[in-house]
């Protein structure tokens, strides 16, 4: 980036945040702080005008800055924009909501903006996460699927117990209390069959169907995708070791 160029703060403001208004009376530094809120409200306001601004400009912007650079300086913006919206109290589902709706919106431009549609405000553990925090509480069905396996496995747990000193003392416990274990057995294939039923449904509404929406969307987004998985293997790993 040329030295010169225009950015969020002048050289002044840089030096000065950086020094912590050290070289300054009280006057000027609630003169510097309040022209900083102004200069940094602006910028916060101006971040709408290029959402729909060709990928080719946003590649050409960045292609002075090395990765691990640009790396630091996404994340600190990321740091940022999520401090803003926590010091002002909003809701963070809401922020990914109100993101997920521009960046369609955005996608319509006529714009070169394939970037967008493969944009993804959420990692796999904070999906989940919300995922199970938005559906345990109001699934009906996935209550009575965990009640479900829960009966099951109550019915099963005779043949459980009764399989261990069977198997590991050779008492024959299993053919001696057949009626004990075999019919509460029977009965819980039902309840078994029923829970696991509805989980699969579960899977395939809420992790297949969404899964092959994308690909037919944009398979050139999930083949990038894929193909820098398996660039970066040990990345790949490590990430899916996180989302556990």
């Amino acid at each position: 980036m040329p030295a010169d160029s225009a950015s969020l703060l002048t050289k002044t403001q840089r030096r000065r945040i950086e020094n912590e208004f050290d070289d300054l009376d009280d006057d000027s530094r609630s003169r510097d702080e309040r022209r900083i809120r102004e200069r940094l409200a602006a910028g916060v306001c101006d971040l709408s005008r290029l959402n729909d601004y060709p990928d080719e400009q946003f590649a050409r912007a960045v292609e002075g800055i090395d990765d691990e650079t640009l790396v630091t300086a996404l994340a600190d913006g990321r740091v940022l924009l999520d401090r803003l919206a926590e010091v002002r109290g909003l809701d963070r589902d809401r922020i990914v909501d109100r993101a997920d709706t521009r960046a369609t919106v955005a996608a319509g431009s006529p714009t070169d903006t394939a970037s967008l549609a493969r944009l993804d405000f959420e990692t796999e553990a904070e999906r989940r996460e919300r995922f199970e925090r938005e559906h345990d509480d109001t699934s009906r069905w996935s209550r009575r699927a965990n009640r479900l396996l829960r009966l099951a496995a109550w019915l099963f747990l005779p043949a459980a117990l009764l399989w261990v000193p069977d198997t590991f003392l050779g008492v024959e416990a299993l053919s001696r209390l057949t009626l004990l274990w075999a019919l509460p057995a029977i009965v819980g294939v039902v309840p078994a069959f029923g829970g696991l039923s509805i989980k699969l449904l579960e899977s395939l509404k809420h992790g297949v169907l969404p899964a092959t929406r994308r690909v037919v969307a944009d398979p050139e987004g999930v083949a990038a995708n894929v193909r820098q998985a398996l660039v970066r293997p040990a990345d790949t790993v490590r990430r899916f070791w996180t989302e556990l």
